[in-house]
């Protein structure tokens, strides 16, 4: 039998760091999430993103909406390879409020990453690094597999 379809809310950093790479951690994440039969949900694929009741404009609405997303996800996939307030912030939601799995990647190459992450032990959180994209899909893949087995 296969496994559930999963809907992975899904972070990078859009503000903090990395001039726009961000916006292409997101596609490449949402691309490999759909592909492999799940929903991703992001700005980057709000087409195919769960629609959500979110109120205001600007910020406030960015905040509510994902905040919605992340509520009704199944767990959570965050490039974690430049820093972001934002990230950090959706990760702990997701662990400590909503007890959802979440997926943190960075690329092998990063010099240091925040302690936060990389010291983090809460069963919930998995740390892997990749070198590229074939990697990544591996990463995703067998995070997504584990998660998306049927009920007994």
């Amino acid at each position: 039998m296969a496994g559930r379809v999963l809907k992975v809310y899904l972070a990078a950093s859009m503000r903090g760091g990395g001039d726009g790479k961000g916006w292409d951690a997101l596609k490449q994440l949402a691309c490999l999430v759909e592909g492999l039969g799940h929903i991703p949900m992001n700005e980057v694929c709000q087409d195919k993103s769960p629609s959500v009741k979110a109120k205001g404009t600007g910020d406030d609405y960015l905040y509510n909406r994902d905040m919605a997303w992340l509520k009704i996800a199944d767990c959570l996939i965050a490039d974690i390879t430049y820093p972001s307030l934002g990230v950090g912030y959706e990760v702990a939601v997701a662990i400590r409020e909503h007890r959802i799995p979440v997926l943190g990647l960075y690329r092998r190459a990063v010099k240091e990453l925040s302690a936060m992450f990389n010291g983090n032990t809460e069963p919930l959180f998995h740390l892997e690094s990749y070198a590229d994209t074939s990697d990544m899909r591996e990463l995703v893949r067998r995070f997504l597999g584990r998660i998306a087995k049927p009920y007994v």
